[in-house]
């Protein structure tokens, strides 16, 4: 199937649902013995929230808030109270360690973990996913629907 350049959103938006269907296939939502957790997602681009939202919502087990606006990072967070923050490394409102920091000094966000996204390295210059460089979490762009949800579920489960 070609790319309809008018039509993009529309496609991704149907493409992850397809993808989702076949992964997901007759699992019923909520069987896998996690309970609801909150995302936080921000990303400036929305073909690329858009699609990690709908399957994270679709699979049942994770409340999904995502927030476009670096420099309304800090309020969405206090706000929606995430268990775990995915935030690109390349936003145009702030630089990510500013956000990050931000985001630290937050009292009710100490404890939330913060996996940076970015298109900027690779899972091989990263030797995988989930990598920790410094501080944090790296997660390379794109990444695949099963690789995250693997990798939530991991960072997620209950101790």
């Amino acid at each position: 199937m070609g790319l309809d350049p008018e039509n993009l959103p529309g496609q991704a938006i149907q493409a992850i649902r397809e993808t989702s269907v076949k992964t997901l296939g007759s699992v019923p939502k909520g069987t896998n013995n996690m309970t609801r957790k909150r995302i936080l997602i921000v990303d400036d681009d929305s073909m690329v929230t858009n699609p990690i939202r709908i399957y994270l919502e679709q699979v049942g087990n994770f409340e999904v808030w995502v927030e476009h606006d670096a420099t309304r990072a800090c309020a969405a967070a206090r706000n929606f109270r995430p268990d775990l923050i995915l935030l690109d490394m390349i936003m145009p409102e702030k630089e990510d360690i500013e956000i990050a920091t931000e985001l630290r000094c937050e009292p009710s966000l100490v404890s939330t973990e913060i996996v940076f996204l970015t298109g900027a390295i690779t899972p091989d210059d990263l030797q995988g996913q989930g990598r920790i460089l410094g501080r944090y979490r790296f997660l390379a762009k794109p990444i695949a629907c099963e690789e995250l949800m693997a990798f939530l579920e991991e960072r997620l489960a209950p101790a």
